[in-house]
């Protein structure tokens, strides 16, 4: 009787016809195959995660330093209550109620 290299059991006791013949066309040295394949895969998945988020936290930190240095060039602008003139309403009044004049 065969038995299979994945689970060390019998292949007649497997439940899925597949998995044991998978199972049994593997040997020890295409399971160790198999592992390094993977484990390239999970190396070489955090590896490009690391970089996406080294990426993503310097060009962010670019961003923000570079809406900071337009804000502070930005010159305070001066507000006139005869700018609502032909705004609807609610606008005209929320705007009247936030803003100082000058």
């Amino acid at each position: 009787m065969r038995h299979s290299a994945v689970t060390d059991l019998p292949l007649r006791f497997t439940a899925d016809p597949l998995v044991a013949a998978v199972a049994g066309a593997m040997s020890g040295r295409h399971v160790r195959i198999f592992v390094l394949v993977v484990a390239a895969g999970v190396v070489s998945l955090a590896v490009v995660l690391a970089f996406a988020g080294y990426r993503w936290r310097s060009q962010s930190a670019a961003f923000v330093e570079s809406l900071e240095r337009g804000l502070a060039r930005a010159p305070r602008a001066a507000y006139s209550s005869a700018e609502l003139a032909g705004l609807p309403a609610p606008v005209a009044r929320y705007f009247r109620a936030v803003l100082r004049e000058g």
